[in-house]
């Protein structure tokens, strides 16, 4: 796993703190994105990532089975609830994320563009952009994270929201079926 970029506070330039909110002057992982969701979908507790969910041996008998793993407080309980209902509003007609809605499963979602730095120039580049998606679900009580990054996007649009947010629909669909997420309306 690559530890990701973030310069010492000290290498920081006055334009650093804001840029920092939109997404530039760092890199981050896949993992490490959604890691940072975790206290959203957790009270504001940061859990040690998980891409499985156990593990069994050639005959099917579980050989593992571990529990999430919690790592700190990274914000209060209020302020994690509030952030993952605004991420709810994210998939209705008028949010960024509406592409990746699920008419019957409630989704927090954060959609993303991001400029690349060109290397030439080492600005960032006019045409080469990272388009993603971050769906947390169910909503009310959040148990998966799906995340899809697409770099360097050609076609009509290079914007998260456009593309990115419906491979993450496609991909949380088949997550919850895959591990019988209750859906809306279901018994």
């Amino acid at each position: 796993e690559s530890p990701g970029v973030l310069r010492l506070p000290a290498d920081w330039s006055m334009r650093t703190k804001p840029t920092i909110a939109i997404g530039q002057e760092i890199l981050v992982t896949a993992i490490q994105m959604a890691t940072a969701a975790t206290p959203l979908a957790n009270g504001g507790m940061l859990i040690r990532p998980r891409t499985l969910s156990r593990v069994t041996d050639a005959s099917g008998a579980v050989v593992d089975d571990p529990e999430p793993i919690s790592v700190r407080r990274v914000m209060d309980e209020r302020t994690a609830a509030s952030v993952l209902s605004a991420m709810e509003a994210v998939v209705l007609d008028s949010g960024t994320g509406k592409r990746a809605r699920i008419s019957d499963l409630r989704m927090s979602v954060k959609t993303g563009t991001a400029q690349m730095i060109a290397p030439a120039t080492r600005r960032y580049s006019d045409t080469d952009f990272i388009a993603s998606t971050l769906a947390m679900f169910p909503s009310q009580a959040p148990e998966y994270i799906v995340y899809a990054a697409i770099i360097k996007p050609r076609g009509e649009s290079f914007y998260g929201g456009r593309i990115a947010a419906p491979l993450v629909r496609d991909a949380a669909n088949i997550v919850a079926d895959l591990y019988g997420v209750a859906r809306e309306g279901s018994t």
